[in-house]
């Protein structure tokens, strides 16, 4: 493993963790986003309520927080996982997940789902918390499956390098991209990709920068299918 040299970032974090707090935008922006719509199966939100309830129970976080806190849903996450430690934490995290998704049945795509979401807000809902909550769920499915073996092993490490000046400034780029075209949220998403794979691919090995490049194309699987993540090193989205 490379030694990591970086300057830490002056931008506060609450609780590090493994998840992205991705699409710091306004929402008139987002609302521009094309979105796509659940397929067969509907969500049942009697349901989806209880398996939230649930998984908020199993990792100890206020029970009334939903997709329509995506912002204080997703720090309550990582604040519990920082809280029991790196390794017991990430694996209560990943039961509480397993849990949520079989409480779901074959209805979990349809509720965690953008389209559905925004299509239930209120008045005073946030697009953003729609975008947040399915974002962390679906980097949670990575991370605690096909990710789980390099997420525990190299936990503190990969925190290090995604909360650097250098990763940061990736996701802001993507921001700032989706902020001038909306429209275009795949390119902005492959690029996000590319950057931070290529700057995990030099700070720690090209393992860790495939594993960095999933976990935000999962973020994206429903309306981005052509991001693909490779080990290489010369990765391009």
């Amino acid at each position: 493993m490379k030694v990591i040299l970086f300057v830490f970032s002056l931008i506060s974090i609450v609780s590090p963790s493994l998840f992205d707090d991705i699409f710091n935008v306004p929402d008139s922006v987002l609302a521009k986003i094309p979105l796509v719509a659940p397929f067969d199966t509907k969500c049942d939100d009697v349901k989806m309520n209880y398996c939230q309830a649930t998984f908020n129970s199993a990792l100890n976080i206020d029970p009334t927080l939903t997709w329509r806190n995506g912002t204080q849903l997703l720090t309550a996450v990582k604040r519990a996982i920082a809280s029991n430690g790196t390794d017991i934490g990430l694996i209560g995290a990943c039961q509480a997940r397993k849990n949520f998704y079989n409480c779901f049945g074959d209805t979990y795509s349809a509720c965690l789902n953008n389209y559905y979401l925004i299509s239930k807000m209120s008045p005073t809902d946030k697009i953003s918390s729609a975008y947040k909550y399915t974002a962390l769920f679906k980097e949670l499915d990575f991370v605690c499956n096909g990710g789980f073996e390099i997420a525990i092993a190299e936990y503190s490490t990969i925190i290090l390098v995604d909360t650097s000046v250098t990763a940061i400034q990736c996701m802001q780029n993507f921001d700032s991209s989706i902020t001038n075209e909306s429209s275009q949220i795949c390119k902005a998403a492959g690029s996000y990709c590319t950057c931070l794979q290529t700057y995990f691919n030099q700070q720690i090995g090209l393992a860790e920068g495939w594993w960095v490049c999933e976990r935000v194309r999962s973020a994206f699987a429903d309306q981005c299918s052509s991001i693909k993540c490779q080990v290489t090193s010369s990765p391009s989205n």
